[in-house]
């Protein structure tokens, strides 16, 4: 039977229902399971999907059901999913300190790789990994790319940043590979790799290592590549053909793209440099549209999805000893997937063992348009 709560504790921003209620279990000593049974109902009569019914969380709360939508993205029916990432990560402790019984879990806008009021990095999550929450006191300049980001989702809106972002990830990780001969020996590798060991530890490579904290070392840079990707005049000066005698377009983009790394006159002949590569099968294309949470949560029995896979552990723990034995984070971001996006084929350098399957899903986003 469903009873009033003798603690409503309140649900904070962002967070999910499923962390909410565990919460709610654990400060009232109550069975996780019995309180989602009491505030859900069967989907269609099947007994194993079930789905939150908000009428029956308020009144176990005594909170009215707009208040706990207001908080909670999934009681409200208006909630636009694809500005929320696809995976709930832990939230800031310091801004949920105030909510007892545990840690919350909530879902963040794209946007959001750093907590710019108490200075914590949240980044893209792990899979199935504890939380790489890094205070950024030593790193002011991942702060000032957070605000650089929000600036860019103001002016282009949030999924053409989005893509440009992610795009930009895998157009930097690409660069770090390859070395800075290229470059003519003037780059940001340095300043990668001095960022890295800051992140994490050279005496405990494999205990600290993070796919989230592999990103956040080449974050600043990312989010000026981004800005050059979203902007629309260059979108466009991207998409002319290389070596076209009649323009000087993709020069002109290439030269913009190695200014916005501290590099003058780049020119790039390689038609496979990441940059090209770019211009070539993206410039052109709708912006991609990002997984959401409703996507991933449908046929669990408690309204989330499963964990992770056990390949997808696998390959994390075998990207942290690779990591550990040559310290070396390129790879691992061409080969990760960056959490909420579609799988990009251009950029890997060889074929894998998922290689046909990443192929399908590059073939199957080509062919899908997405907002721009």
């Amino acid at each position: 039977m469903l009873r009033r709560l003798p603690l409503p504790i309140p649900p904070a921003t962002g967070e999910t229902v499923k962390s909410y209620l565990q919460r709610l279990a654990t400060v009232h000593d109550v069975i996780y399971e019995e309180m989602w049974h009491w505030v859900s109902a069967p989907i269609n009569g099947n007994a194993k999907q079930r789905i939150i019914i908000g009428e029956r969380l308020a009144a176990a709360t005594g909170r009215p059901l707009d208040r706990l939508a207001e908080a909670l993205p999934e009681l409200d029916p208006d909630t636009n999913w694809l500005h929320l990432r696809d995976t709930p990560q832990p939230a800031c402790p310091r801004c949920t300190a105030r909510h007892p019984g545990g840690t919350v879990m909530r879902l963040f806008p794209l946007l959001a790789y750093a907590c710019h009021r108490h200075h914590y990095w949240l980044g893209p999550p792990d899979v199935g990994e504890s939380p790489a929450l890094r205070h950024l006191s030593d790193f002011p300049d991942l702060l000032s790319a957070q605000r650089r980001h929000g600036r860019l989702v103001r002016l282009y809106g949030p999924m053409t940043v989005f893509d440009a972002l992610v795009h930009a990830f895998k157009i930097c990780a690409v660069l770090w590979k390859n070395g800075p001969e290229e470059t003519y020996g003037h780059s940001r590798w340095w300043l990668w790799d001095q960022r890295l060991d800051q992140l994490i530890p050279k005496t405990d490579s494999v205990g600290a290592f993070s796919h989230s904290l592999c990103y956040a070392a080449i974050y600043p840079e990312a989010v000026t590549i981004a800005g050059l990707l979203a902007h629309p005049v260059w979108r466009v000066k991207a998409a002319c053909p290389l070596g076209d005698p009649d323009t000087d377009h993709r020069w002109e983009f290439t030269c913009e793209f190695g200014r916005r790394l501290g590099l003058e006159d780049y020119y790039p002949e390689d038609p496979k440099h990441p940059a090209h590569l770019w211009a070539d099968h993206h410039a052109p294309q709708p912006c991609m549209t990002p997984a959401t949470f409703p996507e991933h949560r449908v046929g669990s029995i408690d309204g989330v999805s499963p964990g992770p896979p056990v390949r997808a552990l696998r390959k994390h723990h075998q990207a942290a000893r690779y990591f550990a034995k040559k310290r070396y984070a390129a790879n691992t971001l061409i080969y990760h997937q960056h959490p909420g996006a579609p799988v990009i084929e251009t950029y890997y350098p060889q074929s894998g063992p998922y290689a046909r399957q990443r192929m399908r899903l590059a073939a199957e986003q080509r062919t899908t348009p997405g907002p721009g």
